[in-house]
C-alpha cells in the first residue's frame, strides 16, 4: 500500500467519523462513496468492516 492509498483511507474514515460524531450517523454515508471511488466496491466494503465492528461492539 502506498502513501496515497493510506492518506485516502485515513481522510475518508476521519471525515466519516467526524460526521458520525456530530450527527450520530454518517461513517458509512461519507466514507463508503469515497473509498468506493478510490478502491472499488469490494475493497471499500472490506475496509469498512473493521471500523464498523469496532464502534458497534
Amino acid at each position: 500500500m502506498d502513501l496515497t492509498s493510506v492518506l485516502i483511507i485515513v481522510l475518508a474514515l476521519g471525515g466519516g467519523g467526524f460526521v458520525k460524531g456530530a450527527t450520530g450517523m454518517g461513517l458509512p454515508l461519507v466514507a463508503l462513496p469515497v473509498l468506493t471511488t478510490a478502491f472499488g466496491l469490494q475493497h471499500a466494503v472490506g475496509l469498512m468492516v473493521v471500523p464498523l465492528i469496532a464502534t458497534n461492539s
